[in-house]
């Protein structure tokens, strides 16, 4: 039997392989023998160098890389804007001629940053395709009913408020909502207070008076839009983060995710969702539980439990003859 295992044992990269570390000591206890595999010669000084020396705790006192042949370095902001940046790379490096079975996007892991890729990829007529077993609690539209439902739970981050805020899934059909962008508007007059968490902060924040300079007139123009949307999210949120049966809280639930509009009609995951808690509501009638009362934070806890067991469906991936197929593989070292 051979075992291939992602390991090096420089100190400076133990954070790196703590994973790996003991896998290999129980291995080296069952008796295997190791022998040590050397990167291959031929592949780009760049890739080579950077694979050894970027993530060195000593990484700040390392001399700098002096070659960068095979690396490109590419920026981007977080959330939707990676997902635009890799999808844009991945089209340019087809167009180009390159064969989609040497095209690989490779993650650590299927977090929030490879579901997002994903799903970009396929909206680009990509057909991409995930070697990998996807966490239900990745899934795009699962990933912002978490921020929305979690909101009160976590004593209403500044931070979770705005990438709500910000998330491509959240479309309300209020009134409020109904400018190009006023969600994005909104999320900017919030980060610009500066308040880290709490209703009244935020509210206090967005109630104080400001001078006649025109840089606080933009951002009082801004908080004149912000201020109703916001209203109307805390309220809806609000509202239902009372305690219940599971069943009632269950249904408020899915009313949050219909009242955001999270989700399409060819997106399995809240459906999948649905079905689990509606299995895990059974159990709890089977043992005589169902008319137990749960606060909001405890369903809340046992919700993102279910979420993170959970396997996501198979994305629905549309035939298209005249396009290769991309191999989105997620690679992790353990």
């Amino acid at each position: 039997m051979r075992v291939t295992l992602a390991y090096e044992g420089d100190p400076e990269l133990a954070e790196v392989y703590v994973e790996a570390a003991p896998i290999r000591e129980r291995l080296l206890g069952w008796g295997f023998a190791e022998a040590r595999v050397e990167p291959e010669l031929w592949r780009p000084a760049g890739l080579l160098a950077i694979e050894r020396e970027l993530f060195r705790s000593d990484a700040h006192a390392r001399p700098e890389l002096e070659r960068g042949d095979g690396l490109t370095v590419l920026g981007a902001p977080q959330g939707e804007g990676v997902g635009r940046v890799v999808a844009r790379h991945v089209r340019q490096l087809l167009e180009r001629g390159e064969s989609p079975d040497d095209v690989l996007v490779l993650f650590r892991r299927f977090d929030d940053d490879a579901a997002q890729v994903l799903e970009t990829m396929q909206a680009w007529g990509l057909p991409v395709v995930a070697d990998s077993k996807r966490s239900l609690a990745t899934e795009p539209a699962v990933s912002a009913l978490r921020l929305a439902m979690n909101l009160p739970v976590d004593g209403w981050e500044t931070s979770r408020l705005v990438q709500l805020l910000r998330n491509s899934q959240v479309r309300p059909a209020w009134p409020e909502a109904r400018p190009p962008l006023a969600l994005a508007t909104t999320a900017s007059a919030l980060h610009a207070t500066r308040v880290f968490r709490g209703l009244d902060s935020i509210r206090a924040a967005f109630d104080r008076p400001l001078s006649d300079d025109p840089k606080d007139q933009a951002a009082a123009e801004r908080a004149r839009i912000a201020r109703p949307l916001l209203e109307r999210l805390i309220a809806l949120i609000e509202d239902l983060a009372r305690p219940g049966r599971w069943d009632e809280l269950v249904t408020r639930l899915q009313g949050l995710a219909e009242t955001l509009r999270l989700g399409s009609a060819d997106d399995d995951a809240l459906d999948h969702l649905w079905n689990a808690l509606d299995d895990h509501g059974a159990v709890l009638d089977g043992l005589r539980q169902g008319d137990r009362s749960f606060s909001w934070p405890t369903f809340a806890r046992e919700v993102e439990g279910l979420v993170r067991d959970l396997e996501a469906p198979a994305p629905r991936v549309p035939a298209r003859a005249a396009l290769p197929l991309v191999a989105l593989r997620l690679a992790d070292p353990t």
